[in-house]
């Protein structure tokens, strides 16, 4: 008998069975895995293909306003770290403009620069006089806190291109929190307008990241500390069976819990937990993408830049990011870069055909010249890749979260809670959530 059995062995899997242990040392748990032991790390896992690293779930990057959570996450690699000041651009009309937009629009054109000053001036001027401003959906917190000229230029085009939804379809509750106004420094604008240079989000100007192994070497470090503290661990075991008997679970018919952790997503949980149709039909409104990462090896030089957003419609991927700027163990003279494609759930996934619009298109930004450059290429697919936080969202959610723990079962991590966070926010909702079980 287990005293927690946690469902997914990824990074809030991960987590939380340290956190159980360290807390309660005698505690047993175990963690319950789909994958295999060499293809464990959900979106933290990497590829090493031929000298070149990939991060086949997205490139996550370290940072944090949060220090000592910072601190804790990069402490896990110990010397296999660096840490790197941040080269993101949006490529808008040809150019590479610094990220954030609102700030790096200092390379546009006089009069661009004055539309889109204006816009956001303007929006910081009315929302001072009416502070008590709800927007009804992402789409109205767009054009409310960017102004027209930006929204249209590149806010909505990009994320209409991330969601595959019409922003207007979602909630705002993610990025927007009634009386905080988080604008863009006033003066960092007007020098942009100006043509002066400015950076934006300083939490984000410097990030961390593994000196070698991408990502997955984190993902590995804190699973070698789990090994140490004595969890067991589970891979090659898809949780395919959930019974419930008075004061314990039963996992697969094999082994037994007194408490569960989820870390899966409602889809997956929803019907090995609940026995009435309405509650199985419930987690059909909780709406995703998949994506899609393409890795290419290049036969020469990068430009010194990490990630590149892309709003243009007529180019798949939303973004790409130079992986061998992110490493050190890059092959001397090569590259290699990801690019990332969002399909929605309903959509059928052909690797081949989105391998190959990611190639047209970095033909179309001049990335590549010419084919002999490609010196390999390769497609990874997360099925789920982005929740989306569609109208009613955060009701759904709550509801879903509430009939789990009315069952005795605690659901953390990007899919068991049902948000868009980062490696830093899992951290910190899993360790709110754990501190209450033992």
């Amino acid at each position: 008998m287990y005293d927690v059995g946690i469902l997914g062995g990824g990074w809030a899997g991960l987590l939380a069975a340290r956190m159980l242990k360290e807390q309660n040392p005698e505690a047993k748990v175990a963690i319950f895995e789909k994958e295999d032991l060499n293809n464990m790390g959900g979106l933290l896992r990497s590829v090493k293909k031929k000298g070149f690293t990939f991060d086949t779930g997205g490139p996550h990057i370290l940072f944090s306003k949060d220090q000592q959570i910072l601190e804790n996450i990069t402490s896990l690699l110990g010397d296999n770290i660096r840490k790197v000041e941040r080269k993101a651009f949006v490529f808008y009309e040809g150019r590479y403009i610094p990220y954030p937009f609102e700030n790096g629009m200092f390379l546009l054109e006089p009069q661009t620069r004055s539309e889109i000053g204006n816009g956001i001036i303007e929006r910081m001027v009315d929302m001072a006089r009416t502070r008590d401003w709800v927007p009804a959906d992402f789409e109205e917190w767009i054009y409310g806190f960017f102004g027209q000229s930006m929204a249209n230029r590149y806010m909505m085009p990009y994320n209409r291109k991330i969601w595959k939804r019409e922003p207007s379809s979602m909630d705002a509750d993610w990025v927007f929190s009634p009386g905080r106004l988080p604008f863009p420094n006033l003066k960092d604008i007007i020098d942009s307008v100006a043509g002066i240079p400015s950076t934006g989000y300083k939490e984000q100007a410097y990030f961390f990241y593994p000196a070698e192994g991408g990502i997955q070497s984190l993902y590995d470090s804190l699973l070698h500390i789990v090994e140490l503290l004595g969890v067991d661990i589970y891979p090659s075991t898809e949780v395919t069976n959930i019974i419930s008997d008075r004061d314990q679970w039963g996992i697969n018919n094999a082994h037994n819990c007194r408490l569960l952790v989820n870390t899966l997503p409602p889809q997956v949980i929803a019907p090995m937990i609940f026995s009435h149709e309405d509650d199985r039909n419930l987690t059909e409104k909780f709406d995703y993408n998949s994506v899609v990462v393409v890795g290419i090896a290049i036969d020469k030089e990068a430009p010194y830049q990490h990630a590149v957003y892309v709003p243009d419609p007529h180019v798949v991927f939303h973004r790409y990011t130079w992986m061998n700027n992110l490493t050190t163990d890059t092959p001397a003279g090569k590259s290699n870069l990801i690019a990332e494609v969002t399909v929605p759930k309903w959509e059928k996934i052909n690797k081949s055909t989105v391998r190959e619009k990611v190639i047209e298109g970095l033909f179309k930004l001049h990335i590549l010249e010419s084919r002999d450059e490609i010196l390999f290429s390769e497609a990874w697919v997360n099925e789920f890749g982005y929740p989306i936080y569609l109208k009613g969202h955060g009701k759904l959610r709550d509801k879903f979260q509430l009939q789990l723990k009315n069952r005795g079962i605690t659901s953390v991590g990007r899919w068991g809670s049902w948000h868009y966070w980062n490696t830093d926010k899992v951290y910190r909702a899993v360790e709110k959530e754990i501190s209450s079980i033992i």
